[in-house]
């Protein structure tokens, strides 16, 4: 193993990359984050959506033929919170995670799973098969292998300490690179708040589609900065079927969503054919 542990200056937040030669066969290998408070509940990202999970332990109902195990996916971060803050864990492509309960809890992220067969039968948490019993020896995951996340740490909850933002700030960090002329008037999307979030941005021929949403269990008002002002701003479905326009006052537009609501928006920068001018 090789972990290397960076801290950016002012930043709540640590990156680190592993680097594993993994020789062992049938096994899964998982890194463990220990957290100073019993947790109840997680909070992981899918798409479109930040689900909540009980903390709990593995259980079988009585008479069912498997196992439930406490293991969830996630999108690119799972959050635990507790009465004094939490802890964001953000992942590049590592999906797995698990909060194992206890006075002081602990939060496993899963690195890999080695495994020789697509199914068996022998297995204690399970009776039968969960499929068809093909050996997979490249799935035994046998070499080097590297990877990178990140622990953010914050005050409050996932939602209130902008973890979602903080996500997307260490995947998708700033590139530093020579660019083309500059030019006068730079286009720019600003939204706020923190909750509002910019899911796709569709390039068309006289401007864009844009889709947003309130990643949040409450009712927001989406407020966009669009520069240049558009010429014509048009409120569409996931379908692509109109809905009454929002009001644009000069380069700012106001749209309350429900929780969890999907918009798009599609902006034009031209009125038919024809450029805007002041």
């Amino acid at each position: 193993l090789k972990l290397r542990v960076s801290l950016e200056r002012e930043l709540p937040r640590l990156d680190l990359r592993l680097e594993v030669e993994n020789p062992a066969r049938d096994h899964r290998l998982r890194v463990h984050f220990p957290l100073p408070f019993s947790a109840g509940n997680s909070h992981a990202d899918t798409a479109y959506h930040v689900t909540r999970r009980a903390v709990m332990s593995p259980r079988q109902d009585e008479g069912a033929p498997e196992l439930e195990l406490p293991t969830f996916p996630m999108r690119s971060f799972v959050d635990v919170s507790g009465d004094r803050g939490g802890l964001a864990l953000i992942s590049r492509g590592l999906h797995e995670y698990e909060v194992i309960p206890g006075v002081k809890s602990l939060l496993a992220l899963t690195l890999l799973r080695a495994v020789g067969w697509l199914s068996r039968d022998d297995l204690k948490y399970r009776v039968g098969h969960a499929g068809p019993p093909i050996e997979t020896p490249g799935a035994q995951l046998i070499g080097a292998h590297s990877f990178r996340y990140s622990l953010f740490f914050h005050e409050h909850n996932w939602e209130e300490a902008g973890v979602w933002r903080a996500s997307e700030s260490a995947l998708l960090p700033l590139l530093i690179g020579s660019g083309g002329h500059p030019i006068d008037a730079p286009a720019s999307i600003e939204m706020e708040p923190d909750c509002i979030q910019m899911t796709a941005c569709i390039p068309r021929a006289d401007g864009f589609d844009l889709r947003i949403l309130n990643a949040s269990d409450r009712e927001r008002d989406a407020i966009l900065r669009l520069v240049p002002a558009p010429a014509e701003l048009q409120l569409i479905t996931l379908g692509g079927e109109s809905r009454p326009p929002p009001v644009l006052e000069g380069e700012q537009v106001r749209l309350p969503l429900r929780r969890w609501e999907i918009a798009t928006l599609q902006v034009r920068r031209t009125v038919g054919g024809a450029a805007k001018r002041d």
